[in-house]
């Protein structure tokens, strides 16, 4: 019996094999040595670099890129990328890319810390793409691994009034 597959089978299996992939080494990462964490950091390029990798891919398929499954698939992978990134790079270090300064300011909405109003302003053009997302992607990733530990409980009572959307 031969097995086909749709391009939109296709790709959602891809989305979710890379889903898994990248949540798979956030897990590792829990357990990793704060050493080998900063290592990886060093070596890791920018997460809004990761994150346009991951819509170029989806796009090779523009029916499946513009459907609510590609939508899904571009949040799925920026979840597990911005759990990764801040657990490797450490955020007491200035975060404009390049500055290994000790950050002495943070930004209130998403804890960056920048050494000078300088660094801030010249990382504003990424920072400010990703700034608002992080606290929601927290709650998104809380909320997933409540689900699969809880199916068919009831929402716990901080994620019934949480905004969620991407």
């Amino acid at each position: 019996m031969e097995a086909s597959l749709s391009i939109k089978d296709a790709s959602s299996a891809d989305a979710g094999v890379i889903h898994d992939c990248l949540d798979g080494f956030y897990q590792n990462l829990q357990i990793s040595s704060p050493k080998t964490c900063r290592s990886i950091g060093k070596r890791m390029p920018r997460i809004r670099l990761w994150y346009l990798l991951a819509k170029e891919f989806l796009s090779l398929s523009p029916e499946v890129a513009s459907s609510q499954l590609g939508r899904e698939a571009r949040y799925n992978y920026w979840v597990p990328l911005m759990l990764i990134q801040t657990k490797v790079v450490p955020l007491r270090r200035c975060q404009n890319r390049g500055c290994m300064t000790k950050g002495k300011f943070e930004c209130k909405d998403c804890k960056a810390r920048y050494c000078s109003k300088e660094c801030q302003k010249c990382d504003w053009p990424v920072h400010k793409l990703i700034c608002k997302m992080i606290p929601r992607v927290r709650t998104m990733y809380e909320f997933s691994k409540w689900m699969e530990m809880n199916p068919g409980d009831e929402l716990p009572l901080q994620m019934q009034h949480a905004d969620v959307s991407p």
